[in-house]
């Protein structure tokens, strides 16, 4: 998370995601999206995750 927090740093309008085994997706106080794999999985291979 370290890594991600200064990142966010250097590019504020980076989008930050971290791809856990926890049980729901949650959002930190600095904005990092903290997802659920399945949720990821499911969201990225429906195209809704990343917009074009």
């Amino acid at each position: 998370m370290k890594g991600l927090r200064a990142f966010g740093e250097e590019y504020p309008r980076a989008r930050r995601i971290v791809v856990t085994r926890a049980a729901r997706k949650r959002i930190t106080d600095d904005n990092i999206e903290i997802y659920p794999w399945q949720q990821f999985l499911e969201e990225l291979w429906a195209g809704t995750l990343f917009s074009t």
